[in-house]
């Protein structure tokens, strides 16, 4: 793309499928109006709109983060992987503070550029889920992904900074285990109903030991970044803990 009197500059073209709804053009123009509020290193720049239904972004070469973690598995030090964890929560910092809940803090939404720069992306969370079936979970409220949402927000819709912080520890886990899948094979069910436990323990002060809650650590995360991540996902639970080697 070329801008009268700039240089070239390579951009990313967002658009709708062919026969979208009238909602869905207002939520896609709503998540562009939501981006041109941004301006900070790690939140994905908006470089216009067209009124074809077109959103261009910055281009980021290395794609999403879980898709460039998994081809790039194993090859990069702690400190970079800390980096890159470290720009993830600036843009969520930034957000935060504009009084902004993203509500799907994910590595699938978040770029990568040449320069291992990671930038917080997708504002709009109902469109994605449905193009993301096997990522989300319907509930009486709609659908929402449940394996990166905190568990009041899946009890109770009531998203706030606070759960995206819950989200941000599972991105934590995501980076530091290249890209898997949070809670592996769990099916969406199962991981409600553990969260669901978690819930029971707060407010009831119990001990859980379901199976299901063992939390497996990638053999090589230190043990003061596993606590910050348990700090983030508010793991305040007995769990048994596993080596994954």
């Amino acid at each position: 793309m070329r801008l009268p009197g700039k240089r070239d500059i390579p951009v990313a073209l967002k658009t709708l499928k062919a026969g979208y709804s009238d909602k869905q053009r207002r939520d896609f123009l709503a998540e562009a109006s939501i981006m041109a509020q941004f301006d900070h290193p790690n939140i994905i720049h908006l470089e216009g709109v067209v009124t074809r239904i077109m959103i261009i972004t910055e281009y980021m070469e290395n794609g999403s983060l879980d898709s460039f973690l998994r081809k790039h598995d194993g090859q990069f030090t702690i400190i970079q992987l800390v980096g890159v964890m470290r720009g993830i929560a600036a843009g969520m910092t930034y957000l935060a503070d504009l009084g902004y809940i993203h509500r799907d803090l994910a590595a699938r939404n978040i770029l990568v550029n040449s320069n291992m720069v990671c930038k917080v992306s997708d504002f709009g969370l109902s469109r994605v889920l449905e193009d993301d079936p096997d990522a989300a979970y319907t509930t009486s409220g709609g659908k929402i992904p449940i394996r990166w949402t905190a568990p009041e927000a899946i009890a109770y819709r009531k998203f706030s900074s606070s759960s995206d912080v819950w989200s941000y520890g599972v991105v934590m886990w995501e980076v530091m285990s290249y890209g898997e899948r949070p809670y592996w094979n769990l099916t969406n069910r199962d991981v409600k109903d553990t969260h669901t436990h978690i819930q029971y323990i707060v407010h009831a002060n119990h001990t859980y030991t379901h199976k299901k809650t063992c939390v497996m650590i990638p053999a090589y995360l230190s043990l003061s970044l596993f606590l910050c991540v348990c700090v983030c996902v508010c793991v305040c639970v007995c769990v048994c803990v596993c080596v994954c080697v």
